[in-house]
C-alpha cells in the first residue's frame, strides 16, 4: 500500500509542477515544448509505477504459492477422501438430474453410480459411469448423452434398473 501512496504522491507532484510551469511559460512556442516535457514526465511517472509493481510481483506470487502449499499440506488424507466421496455423490446426483431434464424422465426412474479412482488423491479420476433406467427404451440415447457429458475418457454403461444393481 505504501507503494501506491508513493505513486500517487509522485504523480501529483508531476501534475502540479507541470501545470505551474505551463502557467509561467512566456510564449506559445515555449508552451508547446513545456507540454511535451510534462507529457514525458507523466509517462515516466506511470511507467515507474508499473516497473515497481512488476519488480515486486514475483515476490507476491511466490508468497501466495507458499501459502497455498501450507494450506494444502494441512488437509488430512481422510478429509481428502471425504471430499472426493462428496464430490462423487454430487456428480451422480447432477448427472441423474441432467438425464431426467433432457429426456423428461421421473427422478425415481434414473439412478447413477460413478466409479472413481482415488489411488492418487491429488488427481482423482472418474473411471466409469453406470446409469440405471426403469425404461430401457432410452438406453442408447442416454448412453450417447452421458458419453458426450463426460467425454470418451470415461466408460458409460446404461442398464435396466434392477439388473445387477447393488444399492
Amino acid at each position: 500500500m505504501s507503494g501506491f501512496s508513493e505513486f500517487v504522491k509522485d504523480f501529483c507532484i508531476v501534475a502540479v509542477s507541470g501545470g505551474l510551469i505551463l502557467l509561467i511559460a512566456p510564449c506559445k512556442a515555449m508552451k508547446k515544448q513545456v507540454k511535451f516535457i510534462i507529457s514525458v514526465c507523466t509517462v515516466c511517472a506511470l511507467l515507474s509505477a508499473v516497473i515497481s509493481v512488476s519488480a515486486d510481483l514475483e515476490k507476491y506470487v511466490r508468497n501466495i504459492g507458499a501459502q497455498v502449499e501450507t494450506e494444502i499440506s494441512g488437509v488430512t488424507e481422510d478429509t481428502r477422501k471425504s471430499l472426493a466421496e462428496q464430490a462423487k455423490k454430487n456428480m451422480e446426483r447432477e448427472t441423474a438430474e441432467l438425464i431426467c431434464a433432457r429426456y423428461g424422465i421421473c427422478e425415481d426412474d434414473v439412478y447413477v453410480v460413478a466409479e472413481i479412482d482415488t489411488s492418487n488423491l491429488a488427481a482423482i479420476e472418474v473411471v466409469r459411469i453406470n446409469v440405471f433406467l426403469s425404461d430401457a427404451s432410452y438406453a442408447e440415447s442416454v448412453k450417447a448423452y452421458t458419453t458426450d457429458i463426460f467425454g470418451n475418457a470415461v466408460e458409460v454403461l446404461v442398464l435396466q434398473k434392477g439388473s445387477g444393481h447393488k444399492e
